[in-house]
């Protein structure tokens, strides 16, 4: 067995014995097959965070979702949940204004504010704001989980490379703080 599968298996081997349920030798190895193409080291921590928080053995879905959110977590690359993410447009409208262009930290609340349209948003009358929340909370978290959907998708081979608005998004915030 190639030394990834070996890692990857190791890392998984906690499940059988945090969990009632055993998993059956071809059960373990498909777990295996579907998660070796993640670093063992955020599988290991993933398996951690999911026997101190689930009642349930977890699917591969699971470990594989907070494998991947640990990452981001630790690369910084995890994009704010809705609150932070809509309390950055506020600071934005604030400090930038109507005329302004606003410099946002992650992509996908540039997206949702250009979805939104950015005047919009700033002539939106103050009584109306609890309700411009919720349609940008919704536009976002509909943007975040087609991300993730689009990742998935360039990891199993239905699409060639992610979106190429978001790496110019990330070229265009890059460049920002650079300066340049």
């Amino acid at each position: 067995m190639e030394k990834s599968k070996v890692n990857t298996l190791k890392a998984l081997a906690p499940l059988q014995l945090a969990f009632r349920k055993d998993l059956a030798e071809d059960q373990f190895d498909f777990y295996v097959q579907m998660l070796v193409d993640i670093d063992p080291e955020y599988i290991d921590k993933a398996v951690k965070k999911l026997i101190y928080t689930s009642k349930y053995l977890p699917s591969i879905a699971e470990i594989r979702d907070t494998a991947l959110d640990i990452r981001k977590a630790e690369a910084g690359t995890q994009e704010p949940d809705s609150g932070a993410a809509w309390g950055e447009v506020q600071r934005q409208i604030r400090a930038t204004g109507y005329c302004g262009k606003p410099k946002f930290t992650s992509p996908l609340i540039a997206e949702a504010v250009e979805r939104m349209g950015w005047k919009d948003i700033c002539c939106t009358p103050v009584e109306d704001t609890g309700i411009l929340r919720a349609q940008f909370r919704r536009v976002y978290e509909e943007l975040v989980e087609s991300h993730k959907d689009e990742e998935v998708n360039v990891f199993i081979g239905v699409l060639k490379t992610s979106n190429h608005k978001q790496i110019e998004s990330n070229i265009q915030m890059l460049t920002d703080k650079m300066g340049m």
